[in-house]
């Protein structure tokens, strides 16, 4: 009794007190807690870049964890270093000085530089939704190399759009400079506490100079900074895919294309006498020029797909395609010039609510993702399924898969922002959440489970035939041990004479 009378008064204290502070907290005149104004700052810089008003919103701000990621590591390579004790595979000193180097190389790639990300979504009309994203950074006096791998230029309209066709089942072109790539590797490289390695660092220049037969800094310098590719389908003929396994599926004929602008020829005429000097020399090379359009073509035997690789020039690209009816589609060469992608009335529906600029956009058509939703499926179909999952993975790829995507990406001054419109918007997001993980589980599990039930069906099957086989031993014992035995005599009968 005194033992409970005692918590009875230490419970009546402790919610007095907690009473207290809720009526000391109802005195303040503030409606709510003081935010920090830095985070405050930071969210509001990046609502700017969001819709409101949708159904779907995440604001997740990563200074504070990003900044501590550097003395995490220190912490980590401590606690290792000191955990190998003496079978460390090099000096203290050289460990200490390889880790310097690893660690600025992070750093300066800017991953710590992001300092908040947010995105939103919202249906605009049925069949149509907007999402947008921003990886927020803040006005950065000086980026890392992610946030300058695709130039340091504004937003700019996108040239590609004046030539892919209306049979573009999926196209992306993004702002790629490859010159800061290279010269952030010879930063590091140059702080390797190796000669050796620095002696190999300086001569690939000489190396590569050999190779290409220019100087690295010619060529870079006659590339325009923007990369791209496209994959047309032609509704009004088809080809035939393997899948594996003796599988095949059907698929409107396709081709593809690696397409880089460039300023001049430097990088045509690299690429096509390397290809006459070293594919010429093994198989037929043929080269052609009209309307504007100059090109090497690799003529392979027949093997049913519509190959022939093409290096070709036209306009302000380069482009590296599967075969040469691409090309003169891109460069709308004929009489007849194909229809553009962008005149499409699929295309004007998101493309009227969006200014068509940016530093990159990626393109999947409404039959593009029809073609995929196909081809996955009939991949699917190569390996045995129940019926009843069978069924729910073409719910998936139904229900949930994208009917088509646009989405831009632009530098802004405080961060990189993207816009993307679908037909599914965030409902994607959740799906994926939800379902995806649930399928790959269910993909990796399945097999796994018919492969257990075959070897248990061979284990019964083996043991089956051993089981027989021995009772027909044991018979064939027993037949034996019989046909050997004497006849039984009767002691009853009388003796003879």
């Amino acid at each position: 009794m005194k033992i409970t009378l005692r918590l009875l008064s230490s419970s009546t204290l402790a919610l007095m007190v907690l009473l207290a502070g809720f009526s000391g907290c109802g005195k303040k005149t503030s409606s709510g807690p003081v935010l920090n104004p830095a985070s405050a700052k930071t969210f509001d810089a990046v609502e700017t870049h969001l819709d409101s008003g949708g159904d779907f919103y995440l604001y997740l701000r990563t200074e504070q964890v990003l900044a501590e990621v550097p003395a995490a590591m220190d912490e980590w390579k401590a606690a290792l270093v000191e955990s190998a004790g003496k079978d460390l595979p090099l000096p203290p000193e050289q460990i200490d000085a390889y880790y310097a180097v690893a660690r600025k190389a992070f750093l300066d790639l800017g991953l710590t530089q992001l300092r908040a990300f947010g995105m939103s979504g919202i249906e605009l009309e049925p069949g149509l939704s907007r999402m947008r994203a921003i990886a927020y950074s803040g006005d950065e006096a000086s980026r890392g190399l992610l946030w300058r791998l695709g130039g340091v230029d504004a937003p700019h309209p996108f040239d590609a759009l004046d030539f892919l066709p209306a049979t573009t089942a999926y196209a992306g072109f993004a702002d790629f400079d490859p010159a800061v790539l290279w010269a952030f590797i010879q930063q590091i490289v140059a702080t390797i506490p190796d000669p050796k390695v620095q002696a190999q660092a300086k001569g690939l220049p000489a190396m590569a100079e050999g190779l290409l037969g220019m100087p690295l800094a010619d060529l870079f310098a006659s590339l325009d900074k923007e990369w791209g590719f496209v994959i047309v389908a032609d509704e009004k003929e088809t080809m035939t895919v393997p899948l594996g396994k003796g599988a095949a599926t059907t698929m409107p004929r396709a081709a593809a294309a690696l397409l880089i602008r460039v300023n001049d020829d430097k990088l045509y005429n690299l690429l096509a006498t390397k290809v006459e000097g070293t594919i010429g020399a093994m198989m037929p090379v043929k080269k052609a020029e009209a309307n504007g359009v100059r090109s090497v073509t690799v003529q392979l035997p027949d093997s049913g797909l519509p190959l022939a690789p093409t290096i070709a020039r036209f306009g302000k690209f380069v482009a590296i395609a599967t075969n040469g009816d691409i090309v003169q589609q891109l460069a709308r060469t004929g009489a007849t010039p194909p229809a553009l992608m962008k005149d499409t009335p699929a295309f004007q529906r998101f493309a009227k609510l969006e200014k068509m600029e940016g530093n990159s956009f990626a393109y999947l058509s409404e039959r593009g993702a029809d073609i995929l939703r196909t081809f996955q499926l009939q991949s699917f179909q190569t390996e045995p399924m129940p019926p009843a999952l069978k069924a729910q993975v073409e719910k998936l790829y139904g229900e949930f898969s994208q009917k088509f995507v646009f989405s831009i990406g632009r530098l802004e001054k405080d961060g990189y922002a993207t816009t993307s419109y679908s037909a599914n918007g965030s409902k994607q997001l959740v799906a994926a959440a939800a379902i995806v993980p649930a399928a790959i589980i269910a993909a990796i599990a399945v097999p796994a489970v018919f492969e257990a039930k075959a070897k248990a069906a061979e284990a019964q099957a083996a043991a089956k035939a051993r089981s027989e086989a021995a009772a027909a031993a044991k018979a064939a014992l027993d037949a034996s041990a019989a046909d050997s035995t004497p006849p039984a005599t009767d002691s009853t009968a009388p003796a003879g004479n």
